[in-house]
């Protein structure tokens, strides 16, 4: 059992240790509302050029986890999956819901041609998912029994 407990310990400082490394959350956000936005131009225009387009920006987005998740790992020594079970899932889910609702209300804002309109919701998306990487890190923290 005292093995258990000297485990449990370890993981409360690591969790209390782990930083997220500057610019982490807004490379991810910047990516999300540039798929937002590519995503709402190609739905409304349905083009070849526009799909390549939304192509790239998904491109793009997988860049931007990629370099994340490089930079986690040489801030902390680990990575710690956004997509695991426990307390943490609420604010995955709210992560891609900012994203899923973004994305559909860009794309109805774009059926109407408000492009002033897509550029806000991108906008309050990468928002929404800036929060919820920060709510994530709390309940991470929390459950690992971290003081921070």
């Amino acid at each position: 059992m005292e093995s258990v407990k000297q485990a449990d310990q370890a993981a409360a400082g690591l969790a209390g240790e782990l930083v997220v490394p500057r610019g982490y959350d807004a490379a991810m956000a910047a990516a999300l509302a540039v798929v937002i936005v590519m995503g709402a131009v190609n739905s409304r225009y349905q083009t070849g050029l526009t799909l390549v387009l939304f192509g790239i920006s998904i491109a793009a987005l997988f860049g931007a986890a990629a370099w994340a998740i490089r930079r986690f790992k040489e801030v902390n020594g680990v990575w710690v999956s956004g997509f695991r079970r426990g307390t943490t899932v609420p604010a995955s889910i709210g992560a891609g819901l900012a994203y899923l609702l973004g994305l559909s209300a860009a794309m109805g804002a774009a059926a109407e041609g408000w492009w002033w309109l897509v550029g806000l919701i991108a906008l309050a998306a990468a928002a929404g998912y800036v929060a919820a990487s920060r709510w994530w890190m709390r309940l991470y923290r929390r459950e690992k029994g971290s003081p921070r």
